[in-house]
């Protein structure tokens, strides 16, 4: 299982924090994407959430989506590696978390 400081940051909930700083809406088109982007973020951490516990019912809700995300480890590292390149980038865009949002 990998570590749980790696799964943690890789969390659907923590995932809008981290690019926020990086791919701030400079406008009102851009703040509506962002917006509807987030909206889809929670979705899929409303899935996940869901399927995490479907898949391990003996579990806490912590244990179960650390679980769900240790048996996706090369996701988990893909998700990890896409977050550090957009953070890397200082021209990221909202272009940038779709791509990410999308893989």
């Amino acid at each position: 299982m990998p570590e749980q400081p790696e799964l943690r940051s890789t969390l659907v909930s923590y995932f809008p924090n981290r690019l926020t700083a990086h791919t701030a809406p400079s406008d009102r088109w851009s703040l509506a994407a962002w917006r509807g982007l987030r909206d889809d973020l929670d979705d899929l951490r409303h899935l996940t959430a869901r399927r995490a516990l479907d898949d391990h019912p003996e579990k806490n809700e912590l244990d179960a989506v650390l679980r769900f995300l240790a048996a996706r480890t090369s996701q988990v590292a893909e998700v990890n590696r896409l977050l550090r390149n957009i953070e890397a980038d200082a021209h990221s865009s909202l272009d940038a978390v779709t791509v990410a949002t999308s893989a």
